[in-house]
């Protein structure tokens, strides 16, 4: 049975795409930090990496390629809460060998389709997505090709973030006021954007489309205090 690595320091996030390809009859280990997932990597072998952008300890882009460096040939997929065009999402794969870069909150219909797709390449390269489509191999999804087991599983990961929310709220709040006493580019800054971030994915991609859009915007506005207080120290 195919095993995929997924990092992700956000834990309803991490069980969301869990719940996804156990569904496809795959197995998973979750990692929070790069650190943990080099250590995973030494462990066992993946078919599938799944890379989130942003990471508490690095950077998912700089991860992959001290990855790449050291002769891991294991597909990649980032995700990625930062809107990249075609141009930036090529580069990014020609220069890191990442098979696909999507942008959070995932679509995730569209996810079960690029992991399939993926998987099937590497026991058929030769094949075209055009031609597996063709053949029917790699197929169109709706939201009644989620099974009930499934679906009852995303439920409860919802009401547990519904759960859960609010405290997120209030850590992000906190960590927001503590960075406008102390400064944009302090810890507590970083902290705020990285809350921000984990909230505006995930929500998103549990059709909390609101807080999403809130926390995304919340997001934004960090990261541009974050760069005005830079220019102000040079």
């Amino acid at each position: 049975m195919d095993s995929v690595l997924i990092l992700d320091d956000d834990q309803y996030f991490r069980a969301l795409v869990s719940a996804y390809l156990r569904d496809e009859g795959l197995t998973t280990v979750e990692a929070r930090t790069g650190s943990e997932a080099t250590d995973a990597l030494g462990r066992q072998k993946f078919a599938l990496v799944i890379v989130d952008y942003r990471l508490p300890d690095c950077d998912g882009l700089s991860w992959i390629n001290y990855h790449r460096l050291n002769g891991v040939e294991t597909p990649f997929i980032v995700l990625s809460g930062i809107p990249l065009n075609n141009q930036k999402q090529t580069r990014m794969r020609n220069l890191l060998g990442v098979e696909h870069v999507l942008q959070k909150p995932i679509n995730p219909f569209e996810f079960i389709r690029l992991i399939r797709q993926q998987l099937q390449m590497q026991v058929e390269p030769d094949i075209s997505t055009s031609e597996q489509e063709r053949s029917g191999e790699i197929q169109v999804f709706n939201d009644a090709d989620l099974d009930e087991e499934l679906d009852g599983e995303l439920e409860d990961i919802k009401d547990t973030y519904l759960h859960d929310l609010p405290d997120l709220l209030r850590k992000l709040a906190s960590s927001i006021e503590k960075s406008n006493q102390i400064g944009m580019m302090s810890d507590f800054g970083k902290e705020a954007i990285m809350e921000a971030h984990k909230i505006h994915g995930t929500a998103g991609t549990l059709s909390l489309d609101g807080v999403s859009q809130i926390a995304g915007l919340i997001e934004k506005a960090l990261k541009k205090a974050v760069r005005q207080s830079k220019k102000c120290a040079t």
